[in-house]
């Protein structure tokens, strides 16, 4: 169905990368192999958001709750490098506990201050 140079992807892909694309609704279409229409939407360009977690502050959080001791860790460890004690930190939890949004609590609270960030992720497939 798409034209050379272009993508489609069906609703259930648009919900998945919404946000970190821009989309254009074709409507519904009937696919070959499909006895009823499918949603299809064309994939316009890439969004300037950089990951799912940016879409979703975009979007709005909710109150931070039950990481109050990690967030005044963080906080801590800024305050010894405000000192010229140098600071380093790892994050590690399993997926979706809130890594992500601990790092995006943190920088609002720092956000006037002259700081740079440096963040790396990275995937843990194993263990040492």
């Amino acid at each position: 169905m798409a034209e050379p140079g272009t993508t489609c992807v069906t609703e259930g892909m648009f919900k998945l990368t919404e946000g970190l694309f821009r989309f254009e609704a074709l409507g519904e279409k009937q696919i070959k192999g499909k006895k009823e229409p499918v949603k299809v939407y064309q994939v316009i360009a890439p969004s300037t958001r950089r990951t799912k977690f940016d879409v979703s502050a975009e979007r709005g959080l909710t109150h931070l709750v039950g990481r109050e001791r990690e967030l005044e860790l963080l906080l801590d460890g800024f305050q010894r490098a405000k000192l010229g004690k140098g600071q380093a930190f790892s994050i590690i939890s399993e997926a979706g506990v809130g890594k992500s949004r601990l790092l995006y609590e943190f920088r609002k609270v720092v956000t006037n201050e002259d700081v740079n960030f440096l963040e790396g992720k990275c995937l843990s497939y194993g263990r040492v």
